[in-house]
């Protein structure tokens, strides 16, 4: 997925169309029901979407690539 995004952003980029990958580690989602991890070693969805946000708020002139989220205390 990740080549794809950056071969649609090459294709796009002419046309003034942004593209960005996000790519966050472990977040604190349904999939870690269940489990004895911890909510503090996960990062918040809101997060997520904070980092989302700000990848389209950039100005006309940027495009925010990619985006590698990761918790504070280190990858599981």
């Amino acid at each position: 997925m990740l080549g794809f995004t950056r071969c649609l952003r090459l294709e796009l980029q002419n046309k003034g169309v942004k593209v960005t990958a996000i790519l966050p580690s472990s977040t604190n989602t349904a999939s870690w029901e269940g489990s004895n991890i911890s909510s503090e070693r996960l990062i918040d969805p809101k997060e997520v979407a904070q980092a989302i946000w700000n990848a389209w708020n950039t100005g006309p002139t940027v495009c925010l690539e990619e985006i590698l989220l990761r918790p504070m205390k280190g990858d599981l």
